[in-house]
Parts: structure tokens; sequence; C-alpha cells
């Protein structure tokens, strides 16, 4: 188990460090990293994680595919440690002019005016607004004990960026 955990450490390691130069052998390779991570953590813990894509991630600027990552993968570990889930949706679409991306998960859920209204949020949740608001982008967390979370968040790509940084 020692092993395992180890080398489920190291991998995701990995991952993280691929992560900071997408572009490895002349193409990109975010959402076979993504896909890679997904499974890894999957078949780790023995759940069903499930990551979907729609459009062209070369929409996505570097900062997009760092920050995404890196939500994706706080999500999941949320979903995991906090939420016990056995299942887990990852859904990526990238279209012209904006992304959107949701995580869903079947785990126990929480309330979240609540734990916000008695300053108990924690660092995941946190450290997943910090990166959506870093692309300026939307965020909105659904959840209710007993019946899971959804994490939704849309961020402006090409022109409607540039039009919200001039704004």
């Amino acid at each position: 188990m020692l092993r395992a955990s180890v080398n489920n450490t190291m991998a995701e390691l990995r991952s993280i460090i691929y992560g900071y130069s997408w572009e490895k052998k002349g193409c990109s390779n975010f959402i076979s990293d993504i896909y890679d991570f997904v499974n890894s953590v999957g078949r780790y813990h023995g759940i069903d994680v499930n990551f979907e894509v729609r459009g062209d991630q070369e929409m996505l600027s570097l900062d997009q595919k760092k920050a995404l990552y890196r939500i994706i993968s706080e999500g999941i570990g949320n979903a995991i440690r906090h939420g016990n889930a056995r299942q887990i949706l990852v859904n990526l679409i990238i279209g012209n002019k904006y992304t959107l991306l949701e995580i869903s998960d079947n785990g126990k859920g929480f309330n979240i005016s609540a734990i916000e209204n008695q300053n108990k949020l924690g660092m995941g949740i946190r450290n997943i607004r910090i990166l959506a608001r870093s692309l300026q982008g939307n965020i909105q967390i659904n959840s209710e004990p007993g019946h899971g979370t959804i994490i939704s968040i849309k961020i402006p790509n090409g022109q409607e960026r540039a039009r919200k940084e001039i704004v």
C-alpha cells in the first residue's frame, strides 16, 4: 500500500510538472495529460472518474491550461477526500468565446452557505475560486448534504477575455 501511495504521488507530481509545459514532442498534451490524471486517480482510489471534452484546446492560453488542470485536480481531490465520492464527472467544453468546466460528484455534499457563514471554507475551494478569478471566470458551487456537489466555471476565451481586460 505504501508503494502504491508513493507511485501515485510520483505520477501526480510528474503530471503537475508536465503541466507547466504542455508542448512535448511538437504536440499539445493538455487533454491527454488530464485523461492520464483522471484515469490514474480512478484506478488508485477504485472509483469511477470520467473526463469528457469538446472543443479545440488550442483556443486556450498556457495560463488557462495550467489553471484548468489545477482546478480539475483540486475538484477531484475534494470530491474524494471530503465528499467520499464514488463517481466523478469532469466535463470541459471549449468554445470560441467561453470555456465551461463542470466537475460533478455523487459524494456526501455539504451546505456551502453554512460553511461560508462560519468562515470554514477549505483551501481546496479557496484555491479553485482564486484560479477561476485569475482567469476572469465565474464560479458556481452547488451542493446539498446527501446529494453531491457540482462546481461550474465559465471563463472567457480570446476576444471575450481581451474585452474584459479592457473594461
